[in-house]
């Protein structure tokens, strides 16, 4: 097997300052083959070209398709392909995308968990020497894991509730009646643990505790 550190590394990220960042630090590494791009589009072309053995993919890339958009696309392309997806969010499932959705073998990392050169180098080198499944929600996240309790829905409402939307807009969009958007919602505050005190607004909770597992930062 090559070196991990002769592997040709593909970096997809449409911030210019993370991609300046991610090409630093891997280099600081030992990576000396690598290229980097703003979006899915750049990424396609590159795959033609450089050929990449490694990816490093940031889940959201702005307006259009998203990072695990173009892993599914780069997996049926180059099936051996090393991919590790970055995100503020602790799960790709807070960005609407479903269990089933996210492709197989993929190193999912939180960049906020990412405080050291080595976090990143175990990810990459686990794509190159394992096969192994790493898509639950526990993988390579900590202290912000989602209860795997949690189904696909709950986490979309979750989602939805966090963006402002009342309880029949949800069920307009899930296309369920607005009693279901309650019982989910009740289930959703048991599987959070979150505090019942009726003086406090649960949907406030509910909207603190998503924006915690997106890794951002809101002030009520």
């Amino acid at each position: 097997m090559t070196n991990l550190f002769d592997a040709r590394v593909l970096v997809v990220d449409d911030d210019s300052f993370t991609r300046t960042a991610l090409e630093g630090l891997l280099r600081n590494c030992g990576f000396s083959q690598l290229l980097t791009c703003e979006g899915v589009g750049a990424a396609m072309a590159a795959v033609e070209v450089f050929n990449p053995q490694l990816a490093i993919v940031d889940l959201d890339l702005g307006e259009g398709p998203n990072g695990m958009d173009l892993v599914e696309v780069l997996r049926r392309k180059l099936p051996d392909l090393g991919i590790v997806v970055l995100s503020t969010y602790a799960s790709p499932r807070l960005l609407g995308i479903t269990s089933s959705q996210i492709p197989a073998e993929v190193v999912y990392l939180v960049k906020s968990d990412i405080e050291s050169a080595e976090v990143l180098l175990g990810a990459l080198r686990h794509c190159w020497e394992t096969d192994h499944d790493l898509n639950d929600d526990s993988a390579q996240i900590t202290g912000k894991m989602i209860p795997s309790k949690m189904s696909d829905q709950h986490i979309q409402i979750m989602r939805l509730v966090a963006h402002g939307h009342s309880n029949a807009e949800i069920a307009d969009r899930l296309v369920v009646s607005e009693r279901t958007v309650e019982k989910s919602i009740s289930r959703l505050i048991k599987s959070l643990n979150l505090n019942t005190d009726k003086s406090q607004n649960q949907r406030v909770k509910i909207t603190q505790a998503y924006f915690g597992m997106a890794g951002l930062v809101r002030k009520f």
